[in-house]
């Protein structure tokens, strides 16, 4: 096994679940400050061969584990969010490069949530721009093989990054008092990093083209645990299917989910579709807000998005 500094801790990873499919869930925790200095790490991992089980039965109960390990790195654009909130609590996400200074990522990921009075008089919580964390950490991820003592072995090597935040100006989360989502708005925040990600980090293509109504999207994440309580580090993907747009500006897609995903609370990460261009980035996974099953669709948003990216085209 190799290991040095590593973000990754494989027993816990095994004995806790793993990873989920789709986005990351925005888990809170204390923790120390993270560095600010870019940093790299490699660890062992089990071999992944394609006979991996569906589950792992520990402790006399069964993890389910949802989608598939990324070990061909097709989806190595999706990252992991790391902020820190007013409340002195981190906030751990997806997030997806889509240039080399910058990775997007959900506004409810990385901006506190407040009580508030809901249109209809309830007592509910709003989520916005004016009480987001300022800074975050991008951890970046690839897998590697190579061969020890005649096996082959499996690992990853990590990157750290450090970057500034930029939620969108109109965004807008607001839920009533059982958490189902009243109205979504802009649910999207960009991080823009001290120094550009390395060649190894692929940037996601933006979508020029609304999705639609039955097509597939590949959904990526870094997973979270309901059971366990437990956030992972292992990138897996998985295939939903497009079922509705919820609100009527076409912003808040609901997706079919497969059976026997344990991983329904992940947010932030990136929703793909295939096409002869390649990967396209067409939303941002909202799975830990209200019902589930939905990302923001990115399309609404692209000219946005393609101003903040023109901002920085140079390493600061």
């Amino acid at each position: 096994m190799r290991s040095s500094g590593c973000f990754l801790q494989l027993p816990i990873l095994l004995l806790m679940g793993l990873l989920g499919c789709q986005g990351c869930p925005s888990s809170r925790s204390e923790a120390s400050d993270a560095s600010s200095v870019p940093s790299k790490s490699v660890v062992a991992l089990e071999n992944l061969g394609p006979g991996q089980p569906e589950s792992l039965l520990v402790e006399q109960r069964l993890i389910e584990l949802a989608g598939q390990i990324d070990v061909d790195n097709r989806y190595a654009s999706a990252v992991m969010v790391k902020a820190r909130l007013r409340d002195g609590f981190w906030t751990t996400c997806g997030g997806v490069a889509i240039g080399r200074l910058f990775v997007l990522t959900a506004g409810h990921c990385v901006c506190e949530r407040r009580s508030t009075v809901t249109p209809q008089a309830d007592k509910g919580t709003i989520i916005d721009s004016s009480a987001c964390a300022t800074a975050a950490t991008v951890e970046a991820f690839r897998y590697l093989r190579w061969k020890e003592g005649g096996r082959e072995q499996s690992g990853g090597e990590g990157r750290t990054y450090s970057g500034s935040i930029h939620p969108h100006p109109s965004f807008e989360v607001l839920m009533d008092g059982q958490g189902h989502v009243v109205s979504s708005r802009a649910d999207l925040a960009l991080i823009q990093l001290e120094k550009p990600l390395g060649e190894e980090v692929p940037t996601a293509l933006l979508a020029d083209e609304e999705v639609q109504v039955g097509a597939p999207v590949i959904i990526v994440g870094y997973g979270y645990d309901e059971v366990s309580d437990f956030f992972g580090s292992e990138r897996r993907f998985c295939v939903n299917r497009v079922e509705k747009f919820l609100e009527p500006g076409a912003e808040r897609v609901q997706v079919t989910q497969p059976g026997g995903h344990r991983y329904r609370s992940d947010s932030g990460g990136p929703c793909f579709r295939a096409s002869t261009a390649g990967l396209e980035l067409v939303g941002i996974s909202s799975r830990n807000l209200g019902e589930g099953a939905t990302f923001t669709s990115t399309y609404p948003y692209r000219d946005w998005l393609r101003k903040e990216l023109r901002r920085s085209t140079t390493t600061p």
